[in-house]
């Protein structure tokens, strides 16, 4: 009996895990636009790809102002653990804080959509990020040319 609740437990967490990237765009779907002020600072979160879907990879959402036009970025690191962006060091607050004022420029603007904001950034691909919030987490779908290849969360402010 021992070795069959092991087993069970095993198998109901790997379930749980291949199913990250669809949870996370489930949650997408029934949060709302938030309000600019709900989004605006630093959040921790992960994202899930679509061709990982069970990898968490370890994630920024940074909101901000440029004089009066919103603009937000996600970072994420592929090869951190998971909990890399959960406790901020003063280095890397330095690091993101300079890439932000260095490349503001090249920052999109979210724009409000109906159900969402979006922030389109057009080189030689279309990069697309969809943001939505529900009551504990901020919720962003990256898209590249048109196909999603991110489904993202973010559950707590660190900035």
């Amino acid at each position: 009996m021992k070795y069959l609740t092991l087993a069970f437990l095993f198998l109901a967490s790997a379930a749980f895990a291949a199913d990250e990237y669809a949870t996370v765009n489930e949650g997408y779907s029934r949060a709302t636009k938030p309000t600019p002020r709900r989004m605006l600072g630093w959040y921790t979160g992960r994202c899930f790809s679509v061709s990982k879907p069970t990898i968490a990879i370890p994630a920024l959402l940074t909101t901000y102002r440029s004089g009066k036009i919103l603009k937000a970025v996600f970072w994420r690191e592929f090869d951190k653990p998971e909990t890399y962006y959960d406790r901020l060091t003063p280095e890397l607050i330095k690091e993101i804080s300079d890439g932000l004022r260095d490349y503001d420029a090249d920052i999109p603007v979210l724009t409000p959509k109906d159900t969402y904001w979006e922030a389109v950034h057009l080189g030689e691909h279309r990069d697309e990020t969809r943001t939505r919030a529900g009551r504990s987490r901020i919720y962003v779908q990256a898209f590249h040319d048109s196909e999603q290849t991110n489904a993202c969360f973010f559950f707590r402010r660190v900035r």
